[in-house]
């Protein structure tokens, strides 16, 4: 796009709080499980190399904190993102795509924590060894 429109993209973030339903007309979102933003951004991913783009994909733009760092939350297939998406072991592992940065996004909406539980032992950085990074967005 850049060649023909003369338009950059440096980054593209295609979820927006993927873990809440949006039924209602109050706010825009993009509900979606763990296993579809990971299918999702792999195509994103080989597009943006078939077209020689060097976009970064930004993930997962989550509503919540406690989604990025934590299992079995109320929204189970919805959760422990980081771990899902950037866990090596993971069947949803993206964390070796090249338009794929090492960082995550996030919003802390109602998340009030120390930086120990954010960013220590079981946070954002250490959740999943290939996290360089984490933004609040």
């Amino acid at each position: 796009m850049s060649t023909r429109e003369g338009i950059r993209f440096d980054a593209v973030s295609p979820f927006n709080e993927p873990e809440w339903e949006w039924d209602a007309p109050k706010q825009e979102g993009s509900p979606a499980r763990v296993g579809d933003i990971a299918k999702l951004v792999r195509l994103l991913d080989r597009q943006l190399a078939e077209r020689k783009l060097d976009t970064k994909i930004l993930v997962t733009e989550s509503g919540k904190t406690d989604y990025l760092i934590h299992a079995k939350t109320d929204h189970p297939s919805q959760d422990n993102q980081i771990e899902e998406l950037f866990g090596s072991s993971s069947q949803n592992f993206i964390g070796a795509l090249p338009h794929v940065p090492r960082l995550v996004a996030g919003h802390g909406y109602w998340t009030t924590a120390s930086n120990d539980v954010l960013l220590g032992s079981g946070g954002w950085a250490c959740r999943a060894r290939t996290i360089k990074t984490g933004w609040s967005t």
